[in-house]
């Protein structure tokens, strides 16, 4: 009887130390759970923030957006007006080949000076003459030629580049 009453004695410290096993596990686990729990709470609260702040980004994205297709309009209003002006010029006066533009322009007159000036008998004259050749070469860079065929400054022919 001795033992049986030892073993049960046994048994029930084994069971009872089993017992607050378990209920220290379940301490421990319940530390975890608040601990997770508080965890969460932070990534949630960090994760609100950052909601918040790609929100704001995708608004000043947005705006920024807008204001650079209104700037982009009105240079390209801006861009249509000058080009207007410009094809309309070239398109009025010289020959067009193509891309190459040569056109001219000249003046006559009677010149009369008096005995002792440049021109003492009227006489009928070229005052000037010009002839201008452009072309585009590249993008917005373009050759000019000038060929001055008359001038009432010099008496020969002369050549500008540009």
């Amino acid at each position: 009887m001795f033992r049986l009453t030892t073993i049960i004695a046994a048994c029930a410290l084994l069971l009872r130390a089993g017992v607050g096993t378990v209920y220290a596990g379940e301490t421990n686990i319940d530390g975890q759970l608040r601990l997770l729990q508080q965890q969460n709470e932070a990534l949630q609260t960090q994760l609100h923030r950052q909601q918040e702040m790609i929100e704001s980004l995708n608004h000043a994205v947005a705006e920024l957006k807008q204001a650079g297709t209104q700037r982009d309009r009105e240079l390209q209003n801006v861009k249509e007006t000058v080009k207007e002006p410009e094809e309309s010029a070239r398109s009025s006066g010289g020959f067009n080949f193509g891309k190459i533009n040569i056109s001219g322009e000249g003046g006559v007159g009677v010149f009369e000076t008096g005995r002792e000036g440049a021109f003492p008998n009227a006489e009928f004259r070229v005052d000037e003459a010009k002839l201008f050749v452009d072309a585009p070469v590249w993008g917005n860079v373009y050759a000019y030629a000038e060929l001055n065929l008359a001038s009432h400054e010099a008496s020969d022919v002369y050549l500008n580049l540009g």
